[in-house]
């Protein structure tokens, strides 16, 4: 069983022990990690080297504690979230996290990139692979909390695909030079992190389009998935 205090936002101020000038700090801007129990101690995951290298405002082991903790703090810059939490309740999250915190950057971390797409496709703004105690690594977090952008060449071509299966009647669609940057993006032209800048506001233009597009059917997925569980 786990205790009250597992439940709770946490900070790491010593990150098992990381020299300071390792340590990403941003002084107006905020990083929140959810991950699952017993991500923090496995040395291979991103968890584990965030715990070490990041000054974090809140590290959280439940969606629904990170929920609570927006109804009285402010929401972060950036929220780095474990795409291999259980689907149905990763869905349930996403909603209520777009209600609440409409702006924070939403960033997948650990698991596969079909993992991370799922993710993204439910609401996500990219996925990381961070490795540990990399100086990309921490570039990377830095870039993002600045109000930079995160566009794999994966995610780019999966994106394109997604939108071109129905170009017609999109919600959103995209415009000339938004559809000219991704098809650069996926055929490798362009960086995985990109700095604060007109290319990463088209980036963020460019996943906001897509989950217009994805979403919804996300959400009817998964309305139909609980229906079938309960027997409906």
């Amino acid at each position: 069983m786990r205790r009250e205090a597992d439940y709770r936002p946490r900070t790491c101020p010593t990150h098992g022990g990381a020299p300071e000038s390792a340590v990403v700090r941003c002084a107006d801007s905020s990083i929140w990690v959810l991950t699952q129990p017993g991500r923090d101690h496995a040395d291979t995951s991103t968890s584990a080297w965030v715990a070490r290298s990041v000054h974090t405002s809140g590290r959280f082991v439940e969606p629904d504690q990170v929920i609570l903790t927006l109804q009285s703090r402010l929401p972060p810059t950036v929220l780095l979230m474990d795409a291999e939490f259980p689907y149905l309740g990763q869905i349930k999250f996403l909603k209520q996290l777009r209600q609440l915190a409409p702006a924070t950057a939403l960033v997948a971390i650990e698991g596969d990139s079909d993992a991370q797409f799922r993710m993204i496709l439910a609401g996500a703004s990219g996925g990381l692979a961070l490795l540990p105690n990399s100086v990309e690594g921490r570039e990377q977090l830095r870039l993002l909390t600045e109000g930079g952008a995160v566009m794999q060449q994966w995610v780019a071509e999966r994106a394109l695909r997604v939108l071109d299966r129905r170009p017609v009647g999109l919600p959103l669609p995209l415009t000339c030079a938004e559809r000219r940057l991704l098809k650069a993006w996926a055929r490798g032209c362009g960086p995985a992190l990109v700095p604060p800048g007109s290319a990463a506001t088209a980036l963020r233009s460019i996943y906001h389009k897509l989950h217009a597009r994805t979403v919804p059917q996300v959400m009817r997925d998964a309305t139909a998935r609980t229906l079938a569980a309960v027997g409906w």
